[in-house]
C-alpha cells in the first residue's frame, strides 16, 4: 500500500526585507526671540562691487577753497601808495559814538582823543612800519580805554568819488594788511554805500583770519560781503568801513586796504 503523505510543516516566519523609510519629521518652527531678548542680526549682505569709501576726516569746517593765486588789478584804492611814492590818510577819520538813554551821543573832540590815538583832524596817525618792505608809513589803528559803545573810520576812495564794483562781484575781493600788537585782535571790515542812514556790508576779521604780530594779507571776497548786505549798492560804492567789534583795547597796524580783481576777469 502506498504510503500517506506527510503533512506539510508549518511555515517559518518570513525572512525580514528591506525596511521602509521613516517618513520625514516636519521642521519644528523657529523659536521666537522673548520681548526682553535682542534680535540675533543677520549677517549683512555682500557690498556691491565699486570704490572704496573714504576714510572719515577729523570734524571741522570743510577746507577753504584753494586762494586764487592769478595777478590781480586794483580796482578800488582806500589806502595804499600813491602814484607819487606817498601815502595819506586824511580820510580816515575816526566816528565813536555812546549809547545812552536818550540815544546816540557822539564823542567829542577831548573824548576821542581820550580813547583813541589820533593824529590832525581826528584821523588815524600816520607810523612808521619799521619793516622795510612797507615804507611810507602805515596807518594806526589803537583803542585805548575799554567801554566805548560803537567806533567806525571810513575810508573813501583814493580819488574821493564813488566806485563801481559791480563787474567784479563774481571774483573781485577787498584786501587788507594787517599786523597786530598782542596777536588775536579783530574788527568788523566792509563797503558802504551812499544810502541815508549807511547800511554797510561788514565780516569780523576773525572769520576769515586770526591776526597775528606778523604782517599778512587778508582776503574778504566781494560775494561774501553782498551775501550780508544783498542789497548793498557796488555800483556806487563811496567808502571802506573799519568799525569795533569788541569793547576791548587794541593796537592794530593797517597797510594796502584795496579792492582787486584777477587780471583779464571782467566778469560778474
Amino acid at each position: 500500500p502506498a504510503a500517506e503523505p506527510k503533512p506539510a510543516e508549518p511555515a517559518g516566519p518570513a525572512e525580514p526585507g528591506p525596511k521602509e523609510a521613516a517618513p520625514p519629521k516636519p521642521a519644528e518652527p523657529a523659536a521666537e526671540p522673548r520681548p526682553d531678548e535682542p534680535a540675533e542680526p543677520k549677517p549683512a549682505e555682500p557690498a556691491a562691487p565699486g570704490p572704496a569709501p573714504a576714510a572719515p576726516g577729523p570734524a571741522g569746517p570743510p577746507p577753504a577753497p584753494a586762494e586764487d593765486l592769478r595777478p590781480t588789478l586794483t580796482v578800488a584804492e582806500f589806502f595804499g601808495e600813491a602814484a607819487d611814492g606817498q601815502k595819506g590818510c586824511e580820510g580816515a577819520r575816526m566816528q565813536a559814538s555812546w549809547a545812552t538813554n536818550q540815544g546816540e551821543r557822539a564823542f567829542d573832540t577831548a573824548e576821542l582823543k581820550e580813547h583813541f590815538t589820533l593824529g590832525p583832524g581826528e584821523a588815524l596817525p600816520l607810523v612808521d612800519s619799521q619793516d622795510p618792505a612797507r615804507p611810507g608809513g602805515v596807518l594806526l589803528l589803537q583803542v585805548r580805554k575799554p567801554g566805548f559803545a560803537w567806533w567806525t573810520v571810513r575810508l573813501a576812495p583814493a580819488d574821493g568819488k564813488p566806485v563801481s564794483l559791480l563787474p567784479y562781484l563774481r571774483n573781485g575781493r577787498l584786501e587788507l594788511a594787517v599786523r597786530g600788537e598782542m596777536g588775536g585782535e579783530t574788527i568788523r571790515v566792509g563797503l558802504a554805500d551812499a544810502s541815508d542812514p549807511p547800511k554797510p556790508a561788514l565780516l569780523s576779521l576773525d572769520r576769515v583770519a586770526k591776526v597775528t604780530t606778523t604782517w599778512q594779507v587778508l582776503r574778504i571776497p566781494l560775494r561774501a560781503l553782498r551775501a550780508v548786505v544783498p542789497d548793498l549798492d557796488f555800483e556806487h560804492v563811496t567808502a571802506l568801513w573799519l568799525t569795533s567789534a569788541s569793547g576791548r583795547p587794541l593796537t592794530l597796524y593797517l597797510d594796502d586796504l584795496r579792492v582787486v580783481n584777477p587780471v583779464g576777469d571782467g566778469g560778474r
